[in-house]
Order: C-alpha cells, then structure tokens, then sequence
C-alpha cells in the first residue's frame, strides 16, 4: 500500500501557456527558482527547429495570425517526455512555458490532472497599448525588441483578436487564466503565488 501511495505522490510540472508578451517567461522563471524545477521555453525550442529544419514551418492564416503549427505533434512527444514518471519520481520537476501550444490536440493525450496549466492573456488591451507595452518591456533577448515600429503596431493588431481566441479556448477546457490588462507586475506576481501554494500544497518528498 505504500509503494502504491508512493508511485501516485509525484509532483505536477507546470504549464503556462497564452498569448505573446503577457509575462509567462518571467513568471515561469521565478517559479523555477522557487521551486527549484528546471525552466522549459518551448518557444525558443520551436524557434530553432524552424531555422535548423526550414520545411517545420508555421502554418499561417492570412492575417499573419497563427492557427496551426507543424510544430503540434513534437511539442506533445516533448511534453510526455517531460512528464513521464520516472523523473517525477526522483524529484525532477518541470516549468514548461510557450505559446505554442494547441489545447485542443494537447487534451487528446492529457489527462485534466497530468499538468498544473495556467493561461495569461490581456484581453482589455487595444493594439496601440499592446505595441507600448512590448515597447516598455522588450529588452534584448526578446524576438519582438529587433522589430520596425510599424511591424510591431502591426504585429499587435493581429494580438487583439489572437487574445479572445485563448480566452475562448482556456474557458473551453476549464483552464484558469488570468488577465495581465492592468497591474501587469501585480497580476504576474499573483500568478507566481498562486502556483507555489498549488505545489507546495500537494508537495512530496523523494525517496
């Protein structure tokens, strides 16, 4: 009985997933340090897939806003690589952040409880608010820094309609999610909060 309480007491990775520039990398890497679980962005992954193999391109509405991505099925291998039981056993933990991620085909292989998801996305946000924000916040390493101002504002109007189809979707499959409209740092820091309890809650000691 033990040994059977034992293989079901393994600690859930983490998911963030939603819209582009909301804060899920910084939220995902303070979690990483609080909870000392190793940091996964699956973005940056994708990225360099796409420029080591040209023909695992993104698949793109005309409106420039993605809709389907080659990318679907090796991010879930990926994610059940991440997820199988022997690393949880031992303690090694994950906190997987992107927004590449199709909820729809990911819930196909998932069970409700394999993961910790959270969903963020800013859906009081018009394009020109979208566009200075990225312009207050992208720094060096972000993709986004190293556009044209007229890309990025172009960029962002394309975010607006991107940002009611997440919302759609974490509501579509009971996702919690959280609006980073206002108080951006406040709600981030919320966030972080909130899945630290979540994990600590439920926590477990490796043999």
């Amino acid at each position: 009985m033990e040994r059977l309480k034992y293989l079901h007491e393994t600690n859930k990775n983490i998911i963030i997933t939603g819209i582009p520039r909301a804060g899920k990398s910084t939220v995902a890497f303070e979690i990483s340090k609080r909870l000392n679980y190793n940091l996964v962005q699956l973005d940056s992954i994708v990225e360099a897939m796409k420029r080591a193999f040209p023909d695992f391109e993104v698949i793109k509405k005309p409106d420039g806003i993605m809709e389907v991505s080659k990318s679907t099925p090796f991010i879930i291998e990926y994610l059940k690589e991440l997820n199988d039981d022997p690393p949880r056993k031992k303690g090694i933990n994950y906190v997987i952040e992107g927004s590449d991620i199709d909820l729809n085909e990911f819930y196909k292989h998932f069970a409700k409880d394999d993961f910790i998801v959270v969903g963020i996305c800013y859906l009081d946000r018009s394009a020109e608010e979208i566009y200075h924000t990225m312009k207050k916040y992208d720094t060096i390493i972000d993709w986004s820094y190293y556009m044209e101002d007229d890309e990025l504002l172009k960029y962002s109007e394309a975010l607006v309609s991107r940002n009611k189809r997440y919302a759609e979707s974490f509501q579509k499959h009971d996702i919690k999610y959280y609006d980073v409209s206002h108080d951006r740092n406040k709600v981030l820091k919320e966030i972080e909060n909130d899945i630290v309890r979540e994990v600590q809650s439920n926590s477990w000691e490796p043999l």
